[in-house]
């Protein structure tokens, strides 16, 4: 064989590919660079093909018969079997905003911003819709009795025959001019109702046609906006936050009886039997009402002493010996009052999280679910996402963010707490260590190195060395007296928003984390409430919670950050999480997600906006994915048809190092073949 000459074909051939390399890459550039083009001119959408649901919205109110206890909430009416007093059970959901709910003789009436409904829920397992009846006006406030309906509408109170609820029919209404309905309670053949200017109003409704005005009482001294009857007596709360008790056994001769003050602003009372339940909501009262000329109270419990970490309590009612609390955000709690005086919780009934933050590992997902803790989802099959682990905590009251990384799993608590988490197998989850500050909120934290730097309300930047995850410790805290909102790190360099007086965004070298050196300030506009921020390179994003509004810097010069521009969009609305992704930026808000083309970043331009309702507080990006924190919704998953190509053009780049690579290559191979010769 000739190697001399086969060597030679080879280096020839080689020089022939390598000569050929650069046209092609050219060809490739041309062709990638038009299909970019023509991608960012269209309307690009995104589609949504997965979601996990177990939100229930926002608890507002509740009402029960029998084993039957229905809850309005902002995503409809859901229904719970309640056989057990003392834990609740799901049965259905009825679909649709909901701010009212009752139930009668296995009906149940739903009330909206302008709509009265009637649904049938006598068959097993299945809802029908009877009947609507639509407003004119904003409503509020649905009370039954016997057959009618009674829904306040401002000042006007209409009134519903409903005791064929496929039929409702309207019958009369009852006006009070140049005034609104604060409250009212239906009692036998009386209304008694509570107008804007604080003034009980006595009205005759045995004819239920023609109701009329009997009786004004007015108590110079209060002010009444909400009102309970039982037997004889009327039960008011004033302004000022006293508890009165009226005798209205002769209308015509309505005289105070006794009153008690309350310190926190109710929002609910409740009156049974011998005894009154007075809501905030952060705490519950029992008043013994027995005796009305002489108000005992039984006790005052915080939720914390109820054992309930965090509330926001918006209802209640009693049944037997158990008291059902709704929190807004919670769900239903169950309180067995057995022992008057000593309540003990017993149960709780959640309708989910408010879904904060998402984070992705391999095919897992994991999901900061405010109140409902950590969840852990697998996303193998993205059109049908699988909940396979739930991580609560008594450390965790509200869980805001989550981090994964190398099998371990950092968890933000909003409450000043920070739990890290061993996480083998994506599933199987173990605490392992934790930190905490009292009395302090966290708004945002990162992960950099062995470090967990931390924004928090009162206490600065914290930074964390977790080097030794059983015991992180702080190493040290960057405070000025401002509260901090969001943070980003890019190499070395760490940037942070702070509020408290002039809005700034400061630049720390980061270099050794436990002494990190302000490099300098940069006065942010005074004229919005800036929040949230997110880096990449030279460019620096900032966003405004309350106002329309991007704003660009040019970070390429840390000591010393230029201004390029402010950009306004309609659909910037309260923006929870931006990020930028090669040549695009991507917002998430109360008005959804925003995709902005920002290769000239002085002219961003919008290419997509996907709203579906719901509330984006997080997100992350994987392979044309959207993984959304969507706080009624919990986890929704869109894909989208864009190519986030990065900012560089790195077709000319490769271009350039081919050619270059050609030459060097060519001229070694040539090098070669001369002395072989």
């Amino acid at each position: 064989m000739n190697l001399k000459r086969i060597t030679k074909k080879g280096a020839y051939l080689i020089l022939t590919i390598l000569s050929l390399t650069p046209i092609y890459l050219a060809i490739n550039s041309f062709v990638m660079s038009t299909s970019s083009e023509n991608l960012v001119s269209q309307t690009e959408k995104l589609v949504e093909i997965g979601q996990y649901d177990d939100n229930y919205g926002s608890f507002l109110g509740l009402d029960f018969e029998e084993d039957i206890m229905v809850i309005a909430s902002m995503e409809g009416i859901i229904i719970l079997n309640k056989s057990l007093p003392d834990s609740l059970s799901f049965h259905r959901e009825i679909k649709g905003n909901v701010k009212e709910v009752k139930i009668q003789n296995e009906s149940i009436f739903g009330l909206n911003s302008s709509m009265l409904m009637s649904y049938n829920i006598s068959k097993e397992n299945e809802t029908e819709l009877l009947d609507n009846y639509l407003f004119q006006g904003y409503l509020g406030n649905l009370q039954l009795w016997k057959g009618f309906a009674f829904v306040v509408d401002g000042g006007n109170l209409s009134i519903l025959n409903i005791s064929d609820p496929k039929n409702m029919q309207s019958i009369t209404n009852f006006s009070i001019p140049d005034n609104n309905i604060a409250d009212y309670a239906v009692d036998g053949e009386r209304l008694y109702i509570l107008d804007s200017a604080g003034q009980m109003r006595v009205v005759d409704i045995s004819n239920i046609t023609k109701p009329t005005e009997s009786e004004i009482y007015q108590d110079v001294e209060s002010k009444f906006y909400q009102i309970r009857i039982n037997n004889n007596y009327a039960y008011l709360l004033d302004n000022s936050n006293k508890f009165v008790v009226l005798n209205i056994s002769n209308i015509s001769n309505i005289t105070q009886l006794s009153e008690s003050g309350i310190e926190d602003w109710v929002e609910r009372i409740f009156v049974e039997n011998n005894f009154a339940y007075i809501l905030s909501d952060t705490s519950l009262s029992i008043i013994n009402v027995t005796d009305a000329t002489s108000l005992q109270n039984i006790t005052k419990l915080s939720a914390i002493e109820l054992g309930i970490s965090y509330s926001w309590f918006s209802c209640l009612g009693v049944a037997g010996n158990y008291i059902y609390l709704t929190d807004i955000n919670r769900g239903v709690f169950i309180i067995d009052i057995s022992t008057i005086n000593v309540p003990q919780l017993v149960s709780e009934f959640s309708n989910g999280g408010i879904a904060r933050q998402v984070c992705l590992q391999e095919d897992y997902l994991y999901l900061a679910d405010g109140d409902a803790g950590l969840e852990v989802f697998d996303i193998t099959n993205r059109s049908h996402p699988q909940k396979i682990s739930q991580y609560q905590s008594p450390n965790i009251r509200y869980c805001n963010s989550i981090i994964v990384e190398d099998g371990y799993g950092y968890i933000l608590d909003y409450y000043g707490h920070v739990e890290i988490l061993s996480i083998t197998d994506g599933d199987e989850i173990t605490s392992i260590g934790n930190y905490h500050q009292p009395f302090v909120e966290y708004y945002d934290f990162t992960l950099y190195s062995q470090y967990l730097i931390i924004a928090a309300e009162s206490t600065g930047i914290v930074i964390l060395d977790i080097s030794s995850k059983t015991n992180p410790r702080e190493v040290e805290t960057i405070f000025d007296g401002n509260c901090y909102y969001s943070l980003a790190i890019d190499g070395k360099n760490l940037y942070t928003i702070s509020a408290g007086g002039i809005p700034k965004m400061k630049v720390h070298d980061f270099s050794n984390p436990a002494n990190p050196q302000l490099i300098t300030e940069y006065l942010l506009p005074n004229n919005t409430y800036w929040r949230y921020i997110t880096v990449n390179e030279d460019r620096a994003c900032i966003t405004s919670s309350y106002d329309n509004i991007l704003l660009f810097l040019d970070i390429s010069s840390p000591n010393n950050p230029q201004y390029i521009g402010e950009y306004r969009d309609e659909t910037l609305v309260s923006i929870n999480t931006v990020q930028f992704v090669g040549g695009y930026l991507c917002t998430g808000g109360s008005t959804g997600i925003n995709i902005f083309d920002i290769k000239d970043i002085t002219a961003p331009q919008k290419i997509t906006h996907y709203y579906d309702g719901g509330v984006t507080f997080g997100m992350e990006l994987k392979d044309n994915y959207f993984y959304i924190a969507d706080g009624y919704d919990n986890l929704e998953i869109l894909e989208t048809s864009i190519k986030f190509y990065f900012q560089f053009n790195w077709n000319a780049i490769i271009i350039l190092l081919s050619i270059l690579g050609t030459i060097g290559i060519s001229t070694a191979v040539y090098i070669i073949i001369r002395k072989r010769r």
